[in-house]
């Protein structure tokens, strides 16, 4: 049985299509069956788009930096 710990950290992962064909089904499954999980990856697709908008040249303070870190690691 995977645990929500081992999903959150191939999150990254699966977002870049990173993951194998038994990890992909594996994680794929434990997110039909928990809810807090699939929320989580939900916030991270967010996440990544939002990050995605935020021009190369913009300089992020670090109050924000810290904060992202800190959503990322709930």
């Amino acid at each position: 049985m995977t645990t929500c710990r081992q999903v959150s950290s191939l999150i990254t992962d699966y977002l870049d299509g990173k993951l194998g064909p038994a990890q992909w089904l594996t994680f794929r499954f434990h997110l039909l069956v928990c809810s807090s999980c699939r929320q989580h990856l939900v916030n991270m697709r967010q996440l990544v788009e939002a990050m995605g908008r935020i021009p190369p040249e913009t300089e992020v303070p670090l109050v924000v930096i810290e904060r992202l870190r800190g959503l990322v690691r709930s």
